[in-house]
């Protein structure tokens, strides 16, 4: 199974995939904790992610995190990774689609019906997860420029009356709280630790700093989204879903055409199904690479079914995904600083080169 994605398509990948899980429920999830100082409580993780994407581009100068690994403490060092990284994955799949599936349901479905979203969803979010990472990253190329698209149609033709002066004062109140309470949705965050098992190839310093760049303008479009959200509804914020779709309620291309706000959500989903999918090809990766290849396929089978199996009986909505991603913050975190930091430090100590390995 190749692992291999260039430069360009890693690029869109963390352009596209990064902020598609922030701007739909997490703004209103983190308004419950920090109000209209909401965006800046998202901030501070996107920050500090730099240095992840950091480690995760050192380890990728070195080989990758399978063949770092398995230099470095051996085979089966490497498949109690491997373990950890199919909890960790299987569990962002879980959460993410929980999410999903509440916002298909509450857009689509008047009736909040719920077995009728989550079949066909997990369906396609499993195929996607057994495709190759080449598939996952040459749609996301193609869809890159169909959502860029449709959120400039949405800039200018939206009517909505945004007045920036609502998000003021700056850090009222306990302003460390804030800045600190975003690392409790670390499960919305974590968008690079997939690069670690994939390898970009022709990744030569000066082309990999277009990742940095990559990552400077996913964060920026994100806010672009998140706090005009927070200056428009202000303390009711927290009460609102769906925050992209609610921005896109006031894209009205003019009295006679109507609204013009289905482009950005239909993309949007298509683009979650991606980043669920590339959960799943994680775990896919991570279960080959602790068993032999024909083993991790039923490996991933299993964890797909008790994904799905668990959205479809128990969290039959998104105060469930809430509370699964708030209760497991803490092991999310240390997994996504340490994985990355622990690899990127012994590729230092016991590997040696930094050149890509090339297929």
């Amino acid at each position: 199974m190749t692992k291999q994605i260039t430069i360009r398509q890693a690029f869109i990948m963390i352009l596209l995939l990064t902020p598609v899980m922030k701007i739909d429920m997490l703004p209103s999830y983190i308004a419950g904790m920090s109000g209209r100082d909401g965006w800046l409580t998202m901030l501070v993780p996107m920050l500090v992610e730099f240095s992840v994407l950091g480690a995760v581009i050192l380890v990728n100068m070195r080989g990758g995190l399978d063949t770092v690994l398995t230099k470095a403490i051996g085979n089966w060092g490497r498949r109690i990774v491997m373990f950890v990284l199919i909890l960790y994955f299987g569990l962002q799949a879980l959460v993410y689609s929980n999410e999903i599936c509440e916002s298909i349901s509450q857009i689509w479905f008047d009736q909040h019906d719920w077995v009728p979203v989550v079949l066909p969803f997990g369906l396609v979010c499993a195929y996607v997860g057994l495709k190759t990472i080449r598939g996952i990253a040459r749609s996301s190329e193609i869809y890159f420029w169909l959502f860029i698209a449709a959120l400039f149609l949405a800039v200018f033709f939206n009517t909505a009356n945004t007045e920036y002066s609502n998000i003021l004062p700056v850090l009222s109140g306990n302003a460390a709280d804030k800045l600190t309470a975003g690392f409790k949705a670390s499960m919305w965050y974590g968008d690079y630790l997939p690069f670690l098992l994939l390898k970009i190839k022709d990744g030569d310093t000066r082309k990999i700093n277009w990742l940095w760049l990559a990552g400077v303008l996913a964060a920026v479009w994100t806010m672009a989204l998140c706090v005009p959200f927070y200056a428009l509804y202000r303390g009711a914020a927290s009460e609102i879903p769906n925050a992209l779709s609610r921005l896109m309620a006031y894209v009205i291309v003019s009295v006679e055409l109507g609204k013009a706000d289905w482009p950005a959500i239909i993309l949007w989903l298509i683009v979650a199904i991606l980043k669920v999918g590339l959960a799943l090809w994680c775990v896919r990766t991570s279960a080959e690479s602790m068993t032999k290849r024909r083993v991790g396929i039923w490996v991933y089978m299993a964890v797909v079914i008790v994904i799905y199996g668990i959205i479809m009986f128990f969290a039959n909505n998104i105060h469930v995904g809430y509370r699964i991603g708030g209760a497991f913050w803490i092991p999310v975190a240390i997994i996504q600083y340490l994985v990355p930091f622990f690899a990127a430090l012994i590729s230092g100590l016991r590997c040696n080169g930094r050149e890509m390995v090339k297929e």
